[in-house]
Formats: structure tokens, C-alpha cells, sequence
């Protein structure tokens, strides 16, 4: 089973919670298991290697193997099953998937919904949807894409939903919002529940991906760009949801 890179700091805790040991002990206790020298595929798995690791470490009622093996079957249980597990870089939908219904807040809530204070893709069914993702607002690459769609958005096919998304506060959206006249609202999701959903989420685990998804009429995706150039983007979205919209 393999491991996901953004589980490894999980791992390096268990291995510093069970064996008393120090972070550095621990990092390097895990370097093998994280860079594939040692492969980890059951219970046996983790009981041979933290076996090794127990014999360069103080006595631990946990080093007893038998009692190890079963400690580490349960986590190894865990990591299998559990969200725990789940890699949030990682793109975790496709075309045809119904887009995550979570509600975030929002900057310029009621252009898209009156009288809310969150909104979802779920609430706006019926429409097309587009929503790009960009990692921090007021930035060059961030400000480049968002004034391109800014500059195209009365192209698109009447009814046709724009929102720009990021993890940023609502604060600092109305900002950029405010100072280059963005006509549309900007999903605030601070809590990263859309971010993990979807799998967008930055290695360094503060920001969005630059992604894009164009959601149906019917709730689902209908397109996805994961490899954006700031520049050219939005005329290559505002194409597909000409196409899309001449569809019956």
C-alpha cells in the first residue's frame, strides 16, 4: 500500500509517540518508508520495519513484537481506510462527477444567491458554472487570470455562472475584488473543504491549485483544466462553454 506524501508528518508522529524518540530520530526513522527503500504493504509490513527501528531506541513497552504487530496492524488498518489517508494534492474528481455541494462564503454573495450568507455549486443548478481556482489574490499570475475573465465576462452565454475561488479570507478578496472591478463573486473557502474535496490543494498545504472547472447545467463537471496559462485561459473556457451551451 502506498503512502501518500502528505501522510508522512502523520507518520513521523506515531513513530515519535510510540518509541520515544526525537523528531530528527524519527524523520530519519521514516526516510526509508517515504522514498520507497522500504515498501509497506501489511501489518507484517510495519511490524519489521518498526522492529528495526525499536532496537536503536530506549525500551518501550511498545517494542515488544507481538504487541507492535498489532498496534501497527490498526494503524495500517487506519491509514487504509480513513480520510487520513487521502493525498488533498491530489485531483480527486473527473468529468462526469457531480462538483463537491459544500457552501463556502463568498465576496459579491448576491449576484449568485440573495440574502445568503454561504453558496454552493449545489444552489445554482440549472446554470452553467464556471470556477477557477487561483492560489492568492492580488497576486501577478493570480490578477492576470481574473482580469482576463473580468475582460470576457459579458461573452459568455447568457446565464452562465463565473466565480474565482481560493482559501483566501474575505477580506482580502474584497480587496481585489474592489480594486480591479471583478463583476463576479469569489468563493472564500478558508476552511479548505472544497480545496481537499476536489483535490487541489498546494503541497504546502495553504493554497488552492491553479484549476479550473466548468460545471453543467446538470451539477456536473463538465470540464476540467489542471494546466493553466494566466494569460490564454479564459478565452479557451469562455470556447468550451460556447460549445457546451449550444448543446441540448
Amino acid at each position: 500500500m502506498p503512502f501518500a506524501t502528505g501522510n508522512i508528518q502523520n507518520i513521523i508522529r506515531l513513530t515519535r509517540k510510540f518509541f520515544c524518540v526525537n523528531t530528527i530520530t524519527a524523520r530519519f526513522s521514516v526516510a526509508a518508508l517515504a522514498f520507497g527503500t522500504v515498501r509497506i504493504d501489511n501489518a507484517n509490513g510495519f511490524a519489521v520495519h518498526f522492529r528495526a527501528i525499536a532496537a536503536h531506541c530506549p525500551p518501550h513497552p511498545f517494542s515488544e513484537v507481538p504487541l507492535m504487530r498489532a498496534c501497527f496492524a490498526a494503524i495500517c488498518l487506519s491509514f487504509a481506510v480513513g480520510p487520513a489517508f487521502a493525498d488533498d494534492t491530489k485531483l480527486k474528481v473527473k468529468v462526469g462527477d457531480a462538483f463537491p455541494a459544500d457552501a463556502v462564503k463568498a465576496t459579491q454573495i448576491d449576484l449568485v444567491k440573495k440574502d445568503a450568507k454561504t453558496v454552493g455549486i449545489a444552489d445554482l443548478k440549472g446554470k452553467i458554472v464556471v470556477v477557477f481556482w487561483y492560489p492568492k489574490a492580488l497576486t501577478g499570475g493570480c490578477t492576470t487570470e481574473s482580469c482576463g475573465f473580468r475582460d470576457i465576462a459579458k461573452e459568455f452565454p447568457e446565464g452562465t455562472v463565473l466565480l474565482g475561488a481560493s482559501a483566501d479570507g474575505t477580506k482580502l478578496n474584497q480587496e481585489f475584488t474592489d480594486k480591479h472591478m471583478l463583476p463576479y463573486a469569489l468563493l472564500c473557502d478558508t476552511d479548505q473543504t472544497l480545496i481537499k474535496d476536489l483535490g487541489i490543494q498546494m503541497a504546502n498545504g495553504k493554497m488552492s491549485q491553479r484549476v479550473t472547472f466548468v460545471v453543467g447545467k446538470d451539477g456536473k463537471i463538465a470540464k476540467i483544466y489542471d494546466k493553466v496559462d494566466p494569460k490564454k485561459h479564459p478565452t479557451e473556457v469562455l470556447a468550451f462553454v460556447k460549445e457546451l451551451a449550444a448543446k441540448k
